[in-house]
């Protein structure tokens, strides 16, 4: 990405009032711009060919179940769930305030700014 799609993107998170996703990392971009957030659990497709693998995404493979986990989302099981999240989140952006700085800690550890120094002291310590 150039830097224009780059701040294109963080101004979508910036501006957006909730994040509708289907277990993404832009639950994690959200987290960044306390934004509340609406998660997939099933297949929206019509014939549900995916219901399974999705669930299993989101509630079992170990990179995204803490997330899925967290009660940082709403996880909507339906799509009048989804709806019905959305309006949830819009009429209550800040309740899972808490539980979305845990998982931006959790994922980047030190959401600071800092990260590119720190590795770079540590290759430097390594050498030496």
């Amino acid at each position: 990405m150039d830097e224009g799609k780059i701040k294109e993107w963080i101004n979508t998170f910036r501006h957006v009032d909730v994040v509708v996703q289907l277990f993404s990392t832009v639950a994690i971009d959200a987290t960044f711009f306390n934004k509340p957030i609406v998660n997939f659990n099933f297949d929206p497709g019509e014939k549900k060919l995916q219901d399974k693998i999705i669930k299993e995404l989101n509630e079992e493979w170990v990179h995204f179940k803490p997330i899925y986990d967290s009660g940082a989302m709403f996880n909507a099981q339906t799509q009048d769930e989804i709806v019905e999240g959305v309006k949830w989140c819009l009429q209550n952006p800040n309740q899972q305030q808490k539980e979305r700085e845990w998982i931006k800690h959790f994922v980047t550890q030190y959401p600071d700014g800092e990260c590119g120094k720190r590795m770079a002291n540590t290759i430097i310590d390594f050498i030496k």
